[in-house]
């Protein structure tokens, strides 16, 4: 396709961060994220998918700078498997 290799990094992990922030948030609910999925696939504007990864990567530069309390520590999580209780 038409994508170099530098924007398809920088916009795949940029929606990683995104989504990251995004499960976190929610509490490990995964509607928003699948929301947020679903117009990647199909973008409105297929021609601006290489100018949409510098985008996603001024969101997810906000995103954790607002958040990187919560990012940058073991605890805060959304926990994935919930343990069970004896």
């Amino acid at each position: 396709s038409g994508f170099d290799f530098l924007p398809f990094v920088v916009g795949t992990m940029s929606v990683a961060m995104i989504m990251t922030v995004m499960f976190n948030a929610t509490a490990g609910s995964l509607l928003l994220p699948v929301l947020m999925h679903f117009p990647l696939n199909n973008p409105l504007t297929p021609h601006s998918q290489p100018l949409d990864a510098w985008g996603f990567l001024l969101l997810a530069l906000v995103l954790i700078w607002f958040w990187r309390e919560s990012m940058f520590v073991r605890g805060g999580v959304a926990e994935v498997v919930p343990e069970r209780s004896p």
